[in-house]
């Protein structure tokens, strides 16, 4: 069971939101490590904000693959219902990132961790 848990809201497609989550889940991942104690984080995406995890579409795609080799424990969830009604828009399901992984709904997603104790953090 890990010390700290944190996840992190990413429902805007600005590179802006997208490059403070993934500093915000690193520095929170640096921070308790150098302390000595343990941190899970989830970075959950829904509405626009799934473009961060669609591999033709995200503008930090290469900082993912780096922040997840680096600290493999964090996640990166993408909200299929999104993903779907994305995928009818288009007439086909975009290609995730390999790194991403779907969960029905991300707001449901948010409500369980925060329920599992779980700090919400929207950049």
């Amino acid at each position: 069971m890990p010390d700290h848990k944190l996840a992190l809201h990413v429902s805007e497609g600005k590179e802006r939101a997208m490059m403070a989550a993934l500093s915000n889940a690193v520095n929170a991942y640096r921070y308790f490590e150098e302390a000595g104690e343990t941190v899970a984080i989830e970075i959950v995406t829904n509405g626009a904000g799934i473009q961060m995890l669609i591999r033709e579409h995200s503008p930090v795609g290469q900082r993912i693959a780096d922040v997840a080799e680096q600290f493999p424990k964090i996640r990166f969830s993408v909200c299929q219902n999104t993903l779907e009604r994305m995928g009818e828009a288009q007439g086909k399901l975009p290609q995730l990132l390999p790194e991403a992984r779907t969960v029905p709904a991300g707001i449901a997603r948010l409500m369980e961790l925060q329920g599992k104790g779980y700090a919400y953090v929207k950049p």
